[in-house]
């Protein structure tokens, strides 16, 4: 699983940095931190082999000189030998990292056999020589969003990592798993949710939970979010179309396009996801390949001509689009024609006038 790509290692620095900032005891804050650590390296190493500085306030993950070790000087040799190879893991336990002049350190979690043996012999003391007390993981995301400054951006990145708690086989606590569903499915949540890049993974319906087989508490965990993103306004765009028009006029020209492309294989008949597609595709910044950019045009425009074999109530916006696609073309004369049409159906477009003037005069600048 990419860590990065599902928002699990953006959830775990808000929690981090929430937990950090808030007013509960040192010890608490303590096994919170190492609850949300030890769900991360679930997944993978990535975790363990950096020293977080808020792991490292709290006590959770220590750094000190590799002499420190306490099976340095039994096995000096061993250890000289792997560090001049910068090898990451520390024989009997620990974990190496070098700096950029290549001089390491020692890294070693609370409750870890390197720990231990310092306890043992007093090197580490005080509250730092007591192991974390970890709450399950549903108390964990719990505890977390009920922090008092937890944001609306902390509950939507755990509304959608909480998920992987369950997926994983953590025990089913059923009385937590409804006290975070009313904490968390909210419209300000759900809002921070939808406007959030990491929420475009959720399924478009509730059917498509169910071909992927995914146990019921996910679905019904899911449920709510599906139905408010699906909601439609008086004018029948719904919650999800509304997100990609805003960030097409933000300019995240490829996120729309992948956001919408994925939405449309669900509401592949709403006009409105299309032309937002369509505009998407027009305005792609990411292609960079002269034959991929054609290719892309040319099936935005048999799209277009596919929908418009068709009476079309928005059919002077597909025009106009059909348009633009043929001067990303570079053929001028043909947009010309297409925008003309477009004028036919619908004289006081004013889009499709302003760019009717710029080919034109892009055009007579040319042939001077």
């Amino acid at each position: 699983m990419d860590c990065e790509q599902t928002g699990i290692n953006y959830t775990v620095q808000l929690s981090f940095a929430a937990i950090d900032k808030s007013g509960i005891a040192f010890g608490h804050k303590r096994d919170i931190l190492f609850a949300v650590y030890s769900f991360r390296c679930l997944f993978d190493n990535e975790e363990m082999l950096k020293v977080d500085p808020t792991l490292k306030k709290y006590e959770c993950t220590f750094e000190t000189e590799v002499t420190a070790h306490p099976d340095y000087i039994t096995h000096k040799a061993e250890f000289e030998k792997i560090i001049a190879e910068k090898g990451a893991y520390a024989p009997h336990g620990g974990i190496l990292l070098y700096d950029k002049s290549g001089k390491p350190t020692l890294r070693f979690d609370a409750g870890s056999e390197v720990w231990q043996k310092l306890v043992a012999l007093g090197k580490i003391t005080g509250q730092a020589a007591e192991v974390p007390i970890k709450p399950t993981l549903y108390r964990t995301a719990l505890d977390v969003v009920s922090l008092k400054g937890a944001s609306d951006e902390l509950k939507a990145m755990w509304y959608l990592v909480f998920p992987y708690v369950m997926l994983i086989g953590a025990p089913h606590e059923a009385e937590i798993y409804y006290k975070l569903k009313e904490k968390l499915c909210t419209d300000k949540v759900f809002d921070a949710v939808l406007s959030g890049r990491y929420g475009m993974g959720v399924a478009d319906s509730v059917q498509e939970l169910w071909a992927a087989e995914l146990p019921n508490t996910v679905i019904d965990w899911f449920m709510p979010y599906i139905e408010y993103k699906n909601e439609k306004n008086e004018k029948g765009v719904s919650r999800d179309v509304q997100r990609y028009q805003k960030w097409l006029a933000a300019g995240r020209f490829s996120e729309v396009f992948a956001g919408t492309e994925k939405l449309l294989d669900t509401f592949p008949d709403d006009d409105t996801l299309l032309l937002t597609n369509i505009a998407a595709r027009i305005s792609l910044d990411t292609v960079k390949n002269n034959d991929e950019r054609t290719k892309l045009l040319e099936n935005t425009i048999e799209i277009i001509e596919s929908v418009l074999s068709e009476p079309n109530e928005k059919k002077a916006f597909f025009l106009y689009y059909h348009a633009l696609a043929l001067v990303g073309l570079k053929r001028l004369d043909e947009a010309l024609d297409k925008l003309d049409e477009t004028l036919d159906f619908n004289p006081n477009f004013e889009s499709a006038l302003l760019m009717k003037r710029a080919i034109k005069s892009a055009m007579e600048k040319a042939r001077e």
